[in-house]
């Protein structure tokens, strides 16, 4: 799979991985971008008409809307507690996923179960390889987030996807969004 030189335009309502910014008239607010064109990526979110960076530090909001968070992925597909600091689907595809299970602390030692638990019917979650952002899912929460004490299970539909599933216990980032 080949990346394109300018970033990924797509219908309105998904996101956008690439070294340029999406424009026209299908980029709309609240819309994600993971900017490649710095290393390591930013992830911006569109507000007020102009693409903002989503966080400054990992869970900490600039004023945008997406919290993000590293975690390691579960490859297993099996629904459930995905294991400390893990992130995985209820199945190997993200296109027939129904549920996302959710560490409710970060790699990096970060707890995120604020952002989890704010978790709403039409919020989106973004997850990409943080290693080949070619590789990526995004998905719409069909209910809100249900915490299990260390880990969060979100019910959810895909909203899109782009390469592989990473590898079991890869390096992935997620991003949080409001209602899309």
């Amino acid at each position: 799979m080949t990346f394109p030189d300018t970033a990924a335009q797509l219908s309105a309502g998904t996101a956008a991985v690439g070294p340029l910014a999406p424009e026209g008239a299908s980029v709309r607010e609240g819309d994600l971008w993971a900017d490649t064109s710095s290393s390591p990526l930013v992830l911006r979110v569109y507000v007020d008409g102009q693409w903002q960076p989503a966080i400054t530090t990992e869970g900490a909001s600039s004023g945008a809307t997406s919290p993000q968070a590293n975690l390691m992925w579960k490859a297993d597909a099996t629904p459930g507690d995905p294991g400390g600091q893990r992130v995985g689907l209820d199945t190997g595809f993200p296109g027939t996923a129904s549920t996302l299970s959710i560490a409710s602390t970060s790699k990096s030692g970060v707890v995120i179960a604020g952002f989890l638990q704010a978790i709403g019917t039409g919020d989106v979650i973004f997850v990409w390889d943080r290693f080949d952002t070619r590789n990526w899912a995004r998905f719409k929460a069909t209910g809100p987030a249900e915490d299990w004490g260390n880990w969060f299970l979100v019910p959810v539909a895909s909203a899109g996807a782009q390469g592989n599933e990473p590898a079991d216990w890869a390096e992935v980032y997620v991003a949080f969004s409001g209602a899309g």
